[in-house]
């Protein structure tokens, strides 16, 4: 059975997109960008409020990572369609 990886973001740039070199053999070039997200509900005092995430976006494909990094500024509201991928970090604490 095959599952499907599959992810849509609409939200605003909050950075100028950095162009990257990959460190393994072939040196590819990427995109770094972030974007923003915000939801917004009633809470139970009957009060707006809400919630701004932050996604991380890599762009691989040479050709659309170059236009992105060239086209795409911060405040520039964009649509992300792409897969999913968790990366997990280890937090060293210092021993006190």
């Amino acid at each position: 059975m095959s599952y499907l990886n599959s992810v849509t973001i609409i939200g605003f740039v909050g950075a100028d997109p950095e162009q990257r070199q990959a460190r393994n053999n072939n040196g590819s070039k990427f995109t770094v960008l972030s974007v923003a997200t915000q939801r917004s509900w009633k809470n139970t005092d009957d009060e707006w409020a809400s919630k701004t995430e932050w996604h991380r976006v890599c762009v691989f494909r040479p050709r659309l990572a170059e236009y992105v990094a060239t086209t795409i500024k911060k405040g520039s509201h964009v649509l992300v369609e792409g897969n999913h991928s968790l990366r997990e970090h280890l937090e060293r604490i210092p021993p006190t």
